[in-house]
């Protein structure tokens, strides 16, 4: 058997280390009727909502094989957060993905990294990973998607507005000066 890890990070100027980001992992040919430990000690058991998610969704501690050896289970990862699914059996295979279209839409751009040299097809383009548990692999595969936003930062636009801003509070003081004066000599 064989442990998976799947890790989540985010990078760049404009990206979110607070948002959850969606790995939906798909299990197929593993032992029927199984049920698999997955280690959530540097991930979430339960996401909090913030600017970025407005849902809280439950991490499965576990993850059950149905009769078929076939599972699907939805992972919520923020930056630097991982978790690992304990001791798969050989010849079991796995896909994980993130929602493609959410990540276009929020401008991200994904790359997916393994440590399984005998054989893991990496699509970058579909976030979308998928491997086969094998004898020659490592005790633990390490898969980790890295999504990355960057934009360039407006600059100057302090001195943009900066004049305006001035002329502006120096025509309300002047207004401030006259309108006191004109009481003090309507005072007189």
């Amino acid at each position: 058997a064989r442990d998976v890890k799947v890790e989540k990070t985010v990078t760049g100027n404009q990206a979110s280390r607070d948002e959850y980001f969606k790995i939906t992992l798909k299990i197929e040919k593993a032992l029927p009727n199984t049920t698999y430990a997955v280690d959530l000690k540097n991930a979430d058991a339960t996401t909090t909502t913030n600017g970025a998610n407005t849902t809280s969704y439950t991490n499965a501690a576990t993850i059950k094989t149905g009769a078929d050896g076939k599972a699907t289970v939805d992972y919520w990862l923020q930056h630097g957060q991982s978790i690992i699914v304990r001791s798969m059996n050989i010849g079991a295979t796995y896909e994980m993905n993130e929602d493609k279209t959410a990540m276009n839409k929020e401008g991200y751009v994904a790359t997916i990294t393994s440590t399984d040299t005998t054989g893991d097809t990496i699509a970058n383009e579909d976030y979308k990973v998928s491997g086969k548990i094998e004898k020659a692999d490592r005790d633990q595969i390490d898969i980790s998607f890295s999504n990355q936003r960057s934009g360039v930062i407006p600059t100057g636009v302090i001195m943009t507005v900066a004049p305006f801003a001035a002329v502006t509070l120096l025509g309300a003081a002047g207004m401030v000066t006259i309108k006191m004066r004109k009481k003090e000599d309507d005072a007189e």
